[in-house]
């Protein structure tokens, strides 16, 4: 997808773990592919006059072979008085079909560096292509321990062959809210990528991000 935004969060994941079709995955052997990635995400609260509500920073790195993928990330925590890393890693599988519609399942676990804080994470996605332009998504993500879920379905446009367009609407069964995002992506070539999104929930303040990254590897 040459890094550009489709739709937002866990749907974006379909657009990079490297889904291979599952006819061709009969017929060849796959390769391992490598790809790593690095993000600086600053955020204001848009309900608070503009204030910064944080700064972060990613490094990941991510493993596909044959429809399976592996990976971690590495997020800074910002001004936290105990923690200053959260960590996730991950494993998955995901395919896709003659009719463009493609699926991923995932297992995630995550924690913080010092205070011993960690959760677990389990997803299902599906993205499918309404045009060369358009592609529909949805994603179910849930906790394994008392099987709440957030509930989401995102549409991506390709407005040209560097800018796209991203929306989605959720359900957080945990917070009892509903949420929504907004974004627009740029691909400047070469591995970088700028991202700006707009965030709201009923119970919780609007932010905006805004997101320069760079991802390098197969």
């Amino acid at each position: 997808m040459d890094g550009q935004m489709k739709t937002l969060t866990a749907i974006a994941t379909l657009c990079t773990f490297g889904a291979i079709p599952i006819t061709a995955a009969a017929q060849e052997v796959p390769e391992p592919e490598f790809t790593f990635g690095t993000a600086l995400t600053a955020t204001v609260d848009v309900t608070n006059d503009g204030t910064l509500d944080s700064i972060e920073g990613e490094l990941s790195g991510e493993m596909a072979i044959g429809g399976f993928f592996t990976g971690i990330a590495l997020t800074s925590v910002y001004q936290d008085p105990t923690d200053s890393v959260e960590y996730e890693v991950y494993l998955g599988y995901g395919g896709g079909f003659a009719n463009g519609l493609e699926w991923a399942a995932q297992y995630s676990y995550i924690g913080l560096d010092t205070s011993g804080y960690d959760g677990e994470e389990v997803s299902l996605e599906a993205a499918f292509p309404v045009s060369d332009r358009v592609e529909l998504g949805a994603a179910v993500i849930a906790n394994p321990d008392t099987w709440e879920s957030d509930q989401e379905i995102g549409v991506g446009f390709d407005l040209t062959d560097r800018w796209a367009l991203g929306a989605l609407v959720g359900n957080s069964e945990a917070d009892n809210q509903i949420y929504g995002e907004i974004g627009v992506g740029y691909d400047a070539g070469e591995g970088l990528s700028f991202e700006i999104v707009y965030e709201d929930a009923e119970n919780d303040p609007a932010v905006l991000s805004f997101t320069m990254g760079f991802e390098w590897g197969a």
